[in-house]
């Protein structure tokens, strides 16, 4: 029994390690960090997250991250086991995104519901009063992805764009340069025709994924063309145009004074305070 043991130890550390990218991890935690600081109110490093000094924000990069990595597991599942196999794979993710976007529903709804019996603004606030008025109705809609409080509709657009692979990734490995101009098109017309997804009880879906399918489009295409994670790039490149962009977006923005406006009167109290206070 332990020469057993010792064999079956000693395969699965001599086994081989998966091609993982672990820097696309990395990057899609610290997106997610960066999120949740860009969501904490009255926080002082959310005037040092990414919204302030371009032109996205965290959500850009972890959509494209999100559709890279799709790109890179189903693209690998693809070539290996072929389109069908890849595909019920991606339908299998998207349906567990969509029963952990369910379970996190009822899990806010019960937490918010809790904490407004001290107020009971927190229903309104995060969206949850019209589902109180309106139960049947309003799970119905959270299960036909058209309805969510604040701050979680971003599994709809994760559940949608995964239920989306089985059609974007033969596309894109089939016709890359074809699919690119066809995911612009429908970006550019959404934009200017207005498209969008209706959502409960009124307006459209937060992120429309008619315009973020764009990122994850580009994501699953540099995935799944390029199943190997380039070692090197062209640094100084990149980083003349990285450096070009920011300063383009903070003129545009007016970013950097009214970042330093921020810090300051946030750590440094006004003159007005100070004379206050000495009184």
């Amino acid at each position: 029994m332990k020469d057993i043991r010792t064999r079956i130890v000693d395969a699965k550390l001599t086994s081989p390690v998966p091609d993982r990218d672990f820097r696309v991890d990395l990057f899609r935690g610290l997106a997610l960090w960066l999120i949740f600081i860009d969501h904490s109110p009255e926080n002082a490093l959310a005037n040092m997250t990414l919204k302030n000094f371009g032109f996205s924000d965290a959500a850009e990069i972890f959509v494209f991250l999100s559709g890279l990595a799709s790109g890179r597991v189903y693209g690998t599942v693809a070539r290996e086991s072929g389109f069908v196999a890849a595909s019920r794979r991606a339908l299998r993710r998207g349906f567990q995104i969509y029963l952990a976007e369910l379970l996190l529903f009822w899990l806010y709804v019960a937490e918010v519901s809790f904490l407004a019996r001290w107020r009971t603004m927190f229903l309104h606030d995060a969206n949850i009063a019209i589902f109180l008025a309106h139960p049947v109705r309003g799970f119905v809609e959270v299960m036909g992805l058209r309805y969510s409080p604040v701050n979680i509709d971003v599994l709809i657009l994760m559940v949608i764009l995964h239920l989306a692979l089985p059609a974007i990734l033969p596309a894109v490995m089939w016709r890359p340069r074809l699919t690119l101009i066809a995911s612009a098109l429908i970006y550019s017309a959404a934009h200017l025709f207005g498209w969008a997804i209706p959502a409960y009880p009124v307006g459209t879906l937060y992120f429309n994924p008619l315009t973020w399918q764009l990122l994850y489009v580009i994501g699953v295409w540099w995935g799944a063309t390029q199943p190997k994670p380039p070692t090197s790039l062209n640094v100084t490149a990149l980083t003349i145009v990285a450096a070009v962009l920011l300063v383009v977006s903070l003129q545009k923005s007016g970013a950097s004074t009214s970042l330093l406006r921020r810090s300051a009167t946030r750590f440094i109290p006004s003159t007005r305070e100070t004379s206050i206070s000495s009184a």
